[in-house]
């Protein structure tokens, strides 16, 4: 597989966007990389064996009669940090790190805006290189952000070292707020002022991707890809193009990638489309069993035939364990979502709603023990609930291990005393939810 994306190739994107139904005629076409000085031949001979685990460098380039802009460098650590989730996300899982602990690095180049301007790429890289900057060197794929003046933006991309370096390059003025001239609208009718597809289609070519309209096994569903349709980040897509993502040769090769890892602590930005295409194996069926302790919830994930697996919690944390387990800071109702990625890189998606509530504690309104059910466990499924007499009417509710709802019921004022009839819905653990003095509490019982 991996073959069909090797290739050491520049990728060059003119300011004008191929016709959607048109992709034979796109208008990213190919050129030689530039040309090698001894320092180039150097670092594209390196092999990947080099490197255990790449980084991505970002750049923020300052030409010498330019001025440095704290708006552009914090726009370009935003963009930066998007893409590395959206990526996590669309790879079912996987991403790459930073080679800066703040992201992005200034460099202040040597000389000045008109010098570059008849070839970005070899006149500013080259520099690079030479003053000692990681350039197609081995580990690193460096994401250059060129303050070009260039109204039509630049777009620019080519993986090196046998798959182990990359360079992608895109302009400052890609980015909408600083450009005057961008057309405004949205997808491809916004180019060239669509910062993360241009960036994000540039460090695919980086990372050894290519456009799939290119390669026969995924020419059908090229334009599902940012590696063709890239001004539909990350969710424009016309109807003709959706969903829209990565396709499953592109994770796939993604997921093997030195550059892409599991467990880099990204927040779960985006709900990525499910692009499983071309259509390689089955989707891994989920499995998955879920128990709450107050407000740990542990997942036992089952899940057979599937090599990678993603979390989000519902409360900006993830997780790449097969079976974790979570501790809630507060009680609330939480979204999980597990994706679960077999080993072609086809992905399922399951969601659930677990519901947590603060548990009884010394210093509660009520004291621990003032509402209880017994017998708890029953064998029988009834349950006789005890609470103190409340002035107002309480809201009762019973769920399920999965956060679903089984019933809910209400309590009338001053009433003491409930029986709970939970012998229709089989054995296995439930909890009760009850809504007391503007406080949630809940209670677990077990039917066995």
């Amino acid at each position: 597989m991996k073959g069909l994306f090797y290739r050491f190739i520049l990728f060059l994107i003119s300011g004008t966007a191929f016709a959607q139904a048109a992709y034979a005629q796109a208008a990213c076409t190919r050129q030689a990389i530039y040309p090698a000085t001894k320092l180039q031949q150097y670092s594209t001979i390196r092999t990947r064996e080099a490197a255990d685990a790449g980084k991505v460098a970002v750049y923020y380039v300052v030409p010498k009669d330019a001025t440095y802009s704290q708006e552009e460098y914090e726009a370009v650590k935003k963009i930066s940090r998007e893409l590395q989730a959206w990526f996590r996300a669309n790879t079912g899982g996987v991403t790459y790190t930073f080679a800066s602990p703040d992201t992005v690095i200034v460099y202040n180049s040597r000389h000045q805006t008109d010098y570059y301007a008849a070839d970005w790429w070899n006149l500013l890289l080259t520099e690079m290189q030479e003053q000692g900057e990681p350039v197609f060197e081995n580990g690193t794929v460096a994401s250059v952000w060129v303050k070009s003046q260039e109204q039509d933006g630049l777009m620019l991309g080519a993986p090196g070292c046998g798959g182990a370096c990359g360079v992608a390059m895109a302009a400052i003025e890609n980015i909408p707020a600083f450009n005057a001239n961008c057309p405004g609208g949205t997808g491809e009718g916004a180019y060239p002022c669509v910062p993360h597809g241009v960036m994000g289609h540039s460090l695919g070519h980086a990372f050894g991707l290519v456009h799939p309209y290119n390669v026969e096994e995924t020419k059908d569903v090229a334009g599902l890809s940012l590696m063709q349709t890239y001004w539909n980040y990350p969710g424009t897509a016309v109807e003709g193009q959706q969903p829209w993502g990565l396709l499953t040769t592109e994770r796939n090769h993604l997921q093997e990638s030195i550059f892409f890892q599991q467990g880099v602590p990204t927040p779960p930005l985006y709900e990525p489309n499910l692009v499983n295409l071309p259509a390689t194996d089955a989707a891994p069926d989920i499995v998955l069993d879920v128990e709450t302790d107050s407000l740990t919830v542990v997942f036992t994930n089952s899940t057979p035939d599937a090599t990678l697996f993603y979390w989000t919690f519902g409360d900006g944390s993830t997780s790449n364990e097969q079976s974790p387990s979570h501790t809630y800071q507060r009680g609330g109702s939480y979204t999980v979502t597990l994706y679960a990625s077999s080993d072609s890189a086809v992905i399922t998606r399951q969601t659930l709603e677990v519901q947590l509530a603060e548990p009884l504690a010394a210093g509660d309104e009520l004291a621990p023990g003032s509402i209880r059910a017994y017998p708890n466990p029953s064998q029988t499924g009834l349950y006789q609930l005890h609470l103190p007499p409340q002035p107002v009417n309480v809201t009762l509710t019973v769920s399920n291990v999965l956060g679903a709802t089984v019933f809910s019921t209400t309590i009338q004022a001053l009433q003491q005393d409930t029986q709970l009839d939970l012998r229709k819905y089989g054995q296995g653990t439930y909890f009760v939810r009850l809504a007391l003095q503007d406080k949630s509490y809940v209670l677990r019982l077990v039917r066995l």
